[in-house]
């Protein structure tokens, strides 16, 4: 007789195998990823390597030295914004003060040592106010300032807001920023003492002359400068922050390149591949062979009454319960409805003294017995024996009893044996009375 599967049954076989397909399909995208991890080390030339391992040796170097540059920029931009007062100030409210200084009692010497220059007194008030500049920045102002609440204010950031300059013709002016009124006047009184206190040494260097005091205002501004200069200094820190984030993910990455994104590909490829002729050679050795995988095929191919299944309960394998999904079975709340289920359709075949075997050597011993202890229960006479078409004893016990009653255990049971059993079976005149899967 020409045997048939169906798709479904087809199917229900491999996901019956489920965990072993499983297993097979990991070690194929284990040997999948092994080879071509050895295949692409074994295809570059001793020279690539050595060109490959300079390459990333020195893009680890520059990576590092990234790493390095930011780090220190980060410290020195932060120290900068935590101690200078320039980063204090509120650029839209600021208070200046303002002292200007006029050059007067020029003592200018005309015996003509200047030469024949038409405004010898212009050149002497320029020379003037470059010394005082000159002068002015050779000063430490940490120490001559002596101001309380500035004494540890270094001379760097005090100049960055008390600055000296030449306004021309003469003049000279000292402009101070503060975040008030009080100490924008205190530091311009302080630098003008400092100022003052040099002009003894100008004239040393330069010319006779007197320096007064003019004017003196204090306002308050808004400088766009300052606020440019700011946003400035925080945008050089996020810019040291962000090099830092992105050198060191880099690192990350090239010390973490042997479990590249390349070789996980390879590994599910080799994976999903395993699987596939995995589940093929199930489904193909389950049709060659004519294995049992659901009782609508059993019942098919044999013509035997179909009594039910032991199994149908709660099975504890998924990969079963998936399987049993996919063939239709019927379900059951538990084991012992399906056993009374199955022992009520036997009953009602009219045999009472029945033979339960198997048509090979392997059974559930423990759903075996449950199928005898359900039958019995059932006021039936139920003997078990296994393998019919080759144990000399079943077959002797043949004679004793009314009908036989097979037992099928999916995926293990040979189709084409289920119906060379029954012929047996007919042939010593006894009852095939259907059967039951396992």
């Amino acid at each position: 007789m020409e045997q048939e599967i169906s798709l479904l049954d087809l199917l229900a076989a491999a996901v019956r195998k489920g965990k072993q397909i499983i297993i097979f399909a990991v070690i194929v995208g284990l040997l999948f990823m092994g080879y071509s991890y050895l295949g692409a080390h074994s295809a570059k030339t001793e020279e690539e390597e050595s060109f490959a391992m300079a390459e990333k040796e020195r893009e680890m170097r520059d990576l590092q030295k990234t790493v390095e540059r930011s780090e220190a920029g980060i410290r020195a931009e932060r120290e900068y914004i935590n101690n200078s007062l320039y980063m204090q100030l509120n650029p839209y409210n600021i208070y200046q003060t303002r002292i200007n200084y006029q050059l007067t009692d020029l003592s200018v010497p005309l015996d003509g040592s200047l030469g024949m220059m038409e405004n010898p007194t212009a050149y002497a008030m320029d020379y003037i106010l470059a010394r005082y500049l000159v002068e002015w920045n050779g000063t430490d102002l940490q120490t001559l300032l002596n101001l309380p609440g500035y004494q540890n204010v270094e001379d760097r950031y005090l100049r960055e807001v008390i600055t000296v300059g030449n306004g021309g013709n003469g003049n000279l002016y000292i402009n101070t920023y503060s975040t008030s009124e009080a100490e924008a006047e205190k530091l311009a009184e302080a630098a003008a003492n400092v100022l003052t206190s040099l002009r003894a040494e100008v004239a040393k260097e330069s010319y006779t002359h007197n320096l007064v005091k003019v004017s003196t205002a204090t306002k308050q501004i808004i400088s766009e400068t300052i606020r440019d200069n700011q946003n400035t200094h925080y945008d050089a820190l996020d810019t040291y922050v962000d090099d830092l984030s992105e050198a060191e993910k880099a690192i990350n990455k090239e010390e973490s390149a042997t479990t590249s994104t390349g070789y996980i590909k390879k590994l599910i490829i080799g994976c999903f591949a395993g699987g596939v002729l995995a589940a093929l050679w199930v489904m193909f050795r389950s049709m060659v062979r004519g294995l049992a995988e659901s009782a609508e095929q059993v019942a098919s191919q044999t013509g035997l009454k179909y009594l039910g299944n032991a199994a149908s309960g709660k099975e504890r394998d998924p990969f079963a319960k998936l399987a049993a999904v996919i063939t239709g079975e019927k379900k059951w709340e538990n084991d012992a409805n399906a056993l009374a289920y199955m022992a009520e359709r036997t009953l009602m075949e009219g045999k009472e003294n029945l033979l339960v075997t198997t048509t090979g050597e392997t059974a559930d011993a423990s759903r075996i017995e449950a199928l005898l202890a359900s039958l019995k229960n059932s006021g039936l006479q139920a003997k078990y024996l296994p393998a019919i078409g080759t144990s000399a004893e079943t077959l002797a016990s043949l004679k004793d009893m009314d009908a036989v009653l097979f037992a099928v255990q999916k995926g293990k049971t040979k189709v084409p044996d289920i119906l060379a059993a029954k012929q047996l079976a007919e042939q010593a005149g006894k009852t095939a009375v259907g059967y039951v899967m396992l």
